[in-house]
């Protein structure tokens, strides 16, 4: 029960304090008005959606496991491998890569603005990610130490479960394409796709599925408002690419 104490209490501090900012920063107590204005209530309704999810996940956790995981030697799912495969922070690097490069040499800053936008999204994604699986420390399915056991501040890759990184890069990017494509097929397919990842983590026993939905709802919300941020910058985001490494160069809004 410790996990799920820890977990939830966590996203629900992050549910009221994101829905304030949200309240404050659209200006609507600024000019007077004594409620939030729809886009903050759209976000205190998606956010509370979110926390039913994630608690019913909880619940559930032991009862989807033993619907949808691998039975020790089984031969896994080819579907599962590719929502694997795809849910690679390098495989979407390198997509992301060609990306830009294809606009770079088309000329195109669309293609190349949406690449770094996405590639940001992706770090800050992952940044957020690598903080709550090191802070909360919770016990993957298949280890020896049980599903409501945790670790705080472990470095075992045996106490990172919560919550899952493929998860949290899937939804990121699906995110990202959804918002620069602006187009309800487009959409449609990449959650489509990111959902697949989700499954496939828990298909293959690496993850409980209240994992799965927190990678969801961290891969969402960090690059919602890194996308925020980033559109509201004055200069286009550099990325460098060389036989040294890849950087960044992040403009201020």
């Amino acid at each position: 029960m410790r996990t799920r104490r820890i977990a939830l209490a966590t996203f629900f501090a992050a549910h009221v304090l994101f829905a304030g900012g949200v309240a404050a920063q659209d200006g609507s107590y600024l000019r007077g008005a004594k409620t939030p204005t729809r886009e903050g209530a759209r976000t205190s309704f998606f956010l509370g959606g979110a926390g039913w999810m994630l608690a019913s996940a909880f619940i559930l956790d032991h009862a989807i496991r033993q619907e949808l995981a691998l039975a020790p030697g089984a031969e896994p799912n080819p579907l599962a491998r590719a929502g694997t495969l795809i849910g690679e922070p390098g495989f979407f690097l390198s997509a992301l890569g060609l990306t830009y490069g294809a606009g770079y040499l088309l000329g195109s800053d669309g293609l190349k603005e949406g690449a770094a936008h996405a590639a940001i999204a992706l770090l800050a994604s992952g940044v957020a990610n690598g903080a709550l699986k090191f802070g909360i420390g919770r016990c993957r399915p298949r280890a020896p130490c049980g599903g409501d056991d945790v670790r705080y501040f472990a470095l075992d890759n045996a106490w990172q479960s919560f919550p899952s990184g493929h998860t949290v890069v899937a939804f990121s990017l699906a995110t990202s394409l959804s918002r620069k494509a602006n187009n309800r097929w487009v959409s449609l397919l990449a959650y489509a796709g990111a959902g697949m990842v989700g499954w496939s983590r828990i298909h293959h026993d690496r993850h409980w599925a209240s994992d799965v939905v927190a990678g969801a709802i961290v891969g969402t919300t960090t690059t919602v408002f890194t996308l925020d941020w980033l559109d509201g910058a004055d200069d286009l985001p550099r990325l460098g690419i060389s036989p040294y490494g890849i950087s960044v160069s992040i403009p201020s809004p």
